[in-house]
């Protein structure tokens, strides 16, 4: 906690500071390790880096890309999240003992970076905590490109502990200032449709199926402008539209809407399958399917997604847990052919 008020204390103002350039020969390196990650995985890659470098007195900034590069690999590539929590304190660290050198941007990337980190080993209170700290220099800044990112990342915190009514609220918010930013980008985009089907999701979670219907309803319809059919993304969008019209259905179904429900777990499915992607999902949807069909009396229908959901266990390892692999027997035991 210490190094962390120093940093809060120095950072207190927007100063900002003319810093030497950054060692050429760390660029050179960096560029190099970005193909060996294409061409020999992440791990290989933070190698060449460390032998690359090994003796080379660098600046407080070329230490900040260095560590930077080997979170992004450890978060998103290897994910290995006990690596990037350490990494991540690294560059904490770091800040703290090179103030001058640092701006808040950098210094709200690195918080994000930790909660995101801690999010991700399921440390919700602590993932909140840092995003709070980049809640109060994205709200120093006034820039909504930030705030919307800080209050979805505490969104997700909340959500993971279960407070799903607050966890919408923030989501809600988060996709307000997400509409204010002025950069546009695929990520953006990307991100755009997946709070929307959070905020649905939150209000699932909160047993209020009937309000998560507008916001899957919102996400479809914003993914479905955004797919173009044989863009490179489109296998992207496809995706992401199958989870989307997954949720609805499912909505649709703890309403007793059945026809509605049954049409958009057969899309999901289907468009899961064009992708060639998101098995997991694909599979819960089957087995949802499966459920309604049992519940209308339609046993042979169930039998077959039964069945088919049996057989991808068999493929792939440990792709659904334990407890719904117990869900299925049950379902299945239960099925009548009718």
């Amino acid at each position: 906690m210490c190094a962390i008020a120093l940093v809060i204390l120095t950072f207190g103002c927007e100063r900002r500071h003319v810093r030497a350039g950054s060692d050429p020969v760390v660029d050179s390196v960096l560029g190099s390790a970005a193909f060996s990650t294409e061409e020999l995985g992440a791990s290989r890659a933070g190698h060449v880096i460390d032998s690359m470098l090994a003796g080379r007195d660098l600046s407080a900034i070329d230490k900040y890309r260095v560590l930077s590069r080997k979170y992004t690999d450890a978060q998103e590539v290897q994910r290995e999240f006990g690596k990037s929590y350490q990494i991540a304190d690294s560059i904490l660290n770091l800040i703290s003992a090179y103030p001058d050198e640092f701006d808040t941007g950098q210094l709200f990337k690195t918080y994000m970076w930790k909660g995101n980190s801690a999010y991700s080993l399921g440390y919700y209170a602590e993932a909140f905590r840092y995003y709070e700290l980049a809640e109060d220099l994205a709200v120093g800044s006034k820039s909504p490109c930030r705030e919307f990112i800080y209050l979805y990342r505490i969104g997700m915190s909340v959500y993971g502990e279960g407070r799903y009514v607050e966890a919408a609220r923030l989501f809600k918010s988060s996709h307000e200032k997400l509409m204010m930013c002025k950069q546009v980008s695929l990520e953006n985009d990307v991100r755009s449709q997946e709070i929307l089907s959070n905020t649905g999701l939150a209000y699932v979670g909160a047993g209020m199926p009937d309000s998560s219907i507008f916001y899957f309803r919102s996400a479809i319809v914003f993914i479905s402008g955004k797919n173009n059919s044989g863009s490179r993304a489109s296998h992207q969008w496809d995706e992401v539209l199958s989870v989307a019209m997954g949720n609805l259905g499912d909505a649709y179904r703890k309403l007793g809407l059945k026809d509605s429900a049954e049409w958009y777990l057969r899309e999901s499915i289907e468009l899961s399958v064009h992708a060639n992607r998101n098995l997991q999902d694909q599979l819960f949807n089957k087995l949802k399917l499966a459920d309604l069909y049992v519940t209308v009396g339609r046993g042979k229908e169930a039998l077959v997604l039964l069945q088919q959901v049996d057989k991808a266990m068999e493929d792939t390892v440990q792709i659904i847990r334990s407890c719904d692999v117990l869900e299925l027997s049950i379902r299945r035991a239960g099925v009548r052919v009718r």
